[in-house]
Order: C-alpha cells, then structure tokens, then sequence
C-alpha cells in the first residue's frame, strides 16, 4: 500500500502506474475527498514501478520498488 499526502485542490485527481519498461499497467481517477491518497500495489509483480500523479496541470511521478 503506497499512501501519500497531497496539496490538491481539484475534485479529481488521476493517476497511472507504469512499469520500468514504460508500459501503463494501472490507474484511475478518483474524487479528492481529502488531501489523502492511497494506492494498492498488492496485485503486481516485485519490481520498480512509477506512479504519476495529475492534479489539474500538475504532474508529479514517484518511484515505487514492490518487493517480494
């Protein structure tokens, strides 16, 4: 579970996952109740993932390692 704090003040944030070989391999767009963000990274594979994060023109990418 990857949780973050966000300074967002759109109704909806979306985000995508890629995989180190730049393929998307998640995402969604969902309602920013809350300045709170939380991702389930449970349903993929170990490795190096990144999670770019759109709050209206703003983008923001980190980089996820799923281990084991």
């Amino acid at each position: 579970m990857v949780n973050l704090s966000l300074d967002c003040s759109d109704e909806k944030t979306s985000y995508t996952i890629t995989n180190q070989s730049g393929q998307v391999v998640g995402g969604n767009t969902i309602p920013m109740s809350s300045n709170s963000l939380q991702i389930d990274f449970s349903p993929f594979l170990s490795g190096v993932y990144f999670l770019t994060i759109r709050c209206g023109s703003e983008l923001k990418t980190y980089k996820v390692v799923r281990e084991g």
